[in-house]
């Protein structure tokens, strides 16, 4: 096609010459030996169009998932690249057409000519004047280089509008020179117009070139300044050929009562065939680039997050007091589903379930509605969208149905509304989902997704960095100092969206200065074991710490639901860190001595513990006055979740509850170490 398209220009500029030959004779050109060639180039030029960008879809079914994107764009660059290079020949036969009309238009005026130099000026003013303007607009918005081949094509067909405009026949050449200086107006305004068109399509492409190879730090910037720089390229396209028509305008209005004549009319007949024929292939090549376009774009991702806004939950890490974007992952994706509540009929239940709203069909997505019931997905993973606030147990079934996974619709910290349709998929990300398969709590972090906080093992996870309140630095800590592969994320029906993408987050991602970076290998999985049955499986493989100079003392009672010892016990290697932190630190104040408090066991099975085993519903003084040994003892017992557990009381006592002591003894500090340090301040409880 490139090569038909450069065979077809020299065709026209041969054709242009003849032209030009058989006006320097005096004989009567027709205007379709001028614009033919043009035109043809054109068809030519969408054609070939239309075939790049069909086998751009063509190829999408095929193409990795996590390049989908990639694929598009580069198939878009492609296809606009080809229609640059037709639209560039067509404007530089048609410059050369308005100089063949031009020519023998006034050197070949007839015996009887008159002056026609107002035409001209006109003509000649507007070209100054437009081209300034563009020339002093694309350098205050920097795309001076970028209107360069156009203020070429306004300045030398410009000149030679104004030219023809000298002259007009009269009597029996008025025919002849009118259908000339009609042909150099016609052709200098469809110059114009395909060399705009040129300059909108070439910038198109360097901003897709420059997007295709930038490094994912400066993706964003990048996207943003080149849609910018193609923006006001269009907008100075435009005014270009607002001006340019007006100057062809100068060359033909004078003469166009001489030149409709019956000659032209055949001309016109020609010419329109041809239009008519560029126009529908005009359109069809459109459509096959806009249906490029939506792929690379990613169209219901940012049609989602045009609708869905700030109710989708955000991919946003809290970092040193600020919110940090993160982006798990990016490429494209096969069937939409979006969770959905319906409006209830009068005395009936809301519904919620998963609608089917994009279908993939192999080449882009069409619109649908199918509930997730019904519909067959297709072998793509699949894109979710929920809004933050819904209960993340409904996540379950849209990933167990998707036939080749499935990942979560999380928005930016901010979302960029006014910036151009292609760069606005930069306002989301996806973050996988999956369901646990290879979870571990022995060795495994894993955490609770309607509460804050980190377990190694059957309990809160200790060590350096362990009061961070950031969860991403405490996560970061937490994988550096386990054997942890990945987070194992408990869902229940108190948890929501957006804290299953706060915890996924926190989990594979990693802090690198002052942005955030995926974390290598590591998975976060979904569960919907309950946390009583995943600790105790974390305790059965899990040896609990017994740190010298530790020892707990505690009162059996049958009531006391089974394993509650053990809980307490499995916290005595946090204390002994929490000590030994103290001790680093340099802390003045022995930290030896007994801390004796009490359990107790409501009546409705709760259980909670108190300081002093004398008086567990009011707040005294225990036993050991050291703040440092209290902080610690108090950190570890605030994190426990205790078992509900049955208890025989007495049913008309509605406060009747039953207390069980215990007694931890801390022996002599360890002596101090190296690398650790102590946060003396009261951790908030989460």
């Amino acid at each position: 096609m490139s090569s038909l398209i450069l065979v077809l220009g020299a065709i026209g500029a041969l054709a242009c010459f003849a032209m030009l030959g058989l006006g320097i004779m005096g004989r009567r050109v027709p205007v379709l030996g001028y614009v033919g060639a043009p035109l043809l180039v054109l068809i030519i030029a969408s054609v070939a169009t239309m075939s790049s960008a069909g086998g751009t879809i063509a190829s999408l079914e095929a193409a990795d998932i996590t390049q989908l994107h990639l694929v598009a764009n580069g198939g878009l660059k492609d296809a606009l690249a080809t229609n640059a290079s037709g639209r560039l020949w067509a404007s530089a036969v048609l410059v050369l057409a308005v100089w063949c009309a031009a020519i023998p238009a006034v050197i070949k005026s007839g015996r009887d000519w008159g002056w026609t130099v107002v035409d001209a000026v006109f003509a000649i003013i507007l070209l100054i004047g437009g081209a300034v303007a563009t020339l002093v607009l694309g350098t205050k918005w920097g795309v001076a280089s970028q209107m360069m081949p156009v203020l070429g094509v306004m300045g030398v067909g410009g000149v030679g509008v104004a030219v023809a405009s000298l002259r007009r026949g009269l009597f029996e050449d008025a025919e002849r020179v009118a259908a000339l200086r009609f042909t150099a107006g016609i052709a200098f305004i469809a110059a114009v117009g395909q060399i705009g068109q040129y300059a909108m399509a070439a910038t198109e492409v360097e901003v897709l070139e420059k997007a295709l190879t930038a490094s994912p730090d400066s993706l964003d910037t990048t996207m943003i300044v080149g849609l910018e720089t193609l923006s006001r390229v269009t907008n100075l396209a435009w005014l270009t050929w607002g001006f340019g028509f007006l100057i062809g305008l100068c060359g033909l209005f004078m003469e166009l009562g001489e030149a409709v004549q019956k000659y032209l009319v055949i001309d016109a007949a020609a010419i329109t065939a041809l239009a008519a024929v560029m126009l529908v292939t005009r359109g069809l090549e459109r459509s096959a680039i806009n249906d490029v376009r939506e792929v690379g774009n990613l169209a219901p991702l940012t049609e989602l997050i045009d609708a869905m806004g700030i109710e989708l939950p955000a991919s946003a890490i809290a970092m040193k007091g600020a919110l940090v974007d993160a982006r798990a992952s990016e490429g494209g994706f096969g069937d939409v589903l979006v969770l959905e509540k319906s409006v209830p009929a009068e005395g009936a239940e809301p519904v919620t379930q998963w609608i089917r709203r994009y279908k993939w069909n192999g080449g882009g997505w069409d619109a649908d509605e199918t509930p997730l019931a019904q519909a067959q997905l297709t072998a793509r993973p699949v894109l979710l969208a929920a809004s933050g606030s819904m209960q993340s147990q409904y996540l379950f079934e849209a990933i167990e149905k998707a036939p080749a996974g499935a990942s979560l619709l999380v928005r930016m910290g901010e979302i960029q509304n006014d910036i151009p349709a292609m760069a606005k998929q930069r306002n989301g990300a996806l973050l996988p989902l999956t369901v646990s398969t290879q979870a571990d709590p022995t060795n495994q972090i894993w955490a609770r997704a309607d509460k804050r906080g980190l377990y190694y093992g059957p309990i809160r996870w200790y060590g350096t960095g362990d009061e961070e309140k950031d969860l991403i630095a405490r996560a970061d800590s937490a994988f550096e100092q386990t054997e942890s592969a990945g987070i194992t994320l408990l869902i229940n029906e108190r948890s929501m969206v957006r804290q299953v993408v706060d915890y996924c987050l926190a989990g594979t991602m990693t802090a690198q200065d002052e942005s955030v970076v995926a974390r290598e290998g590591v998975w976060c999985e979904l569960s919907q074991e309950t946390f009583e049955d995943f600790r105790a499986t974390a305790a059965d493989g899990w040896e609990a710490p017994k740190p010298e100079g530790l020892k707990l003392s505690m009162t059996v009672d049958k009531r006391l639901p089974e394993g509650i010892g053990q809980l307490l016990e499995n916290e005595l290697g946090a204390m002994a860190f929490c000590q030994q932190k103290a001790v680093d630190f340099g802390e003045e104040e022995g930290l030896s001595g007994r801390y004796a408090a009490s359990f107790e066991v409501t009546q409705k099975g709760k259980i909670g513990w108190h300081e002093n085993a004398e008086a567990p519903r009011r707040s005294r003084t225990p036993e050991l006055e050291n703040r440092v040994v209290r902080k610690c003892v108090r950190k570890r017992m605030d994190t426990i979740v205790w078992p509900e557990h049955e208890v025989e009381t007495d049913p008309e006592k509605e406060d009747d509850y039953t207390t069980i002591e215990y007694t931890i003894v801390f022996g002599d500090p360890p002596p101090p170490s190296e690398d650790l340090e102590l946060d003396l301040e009261e951790e908030e409880e989460e």
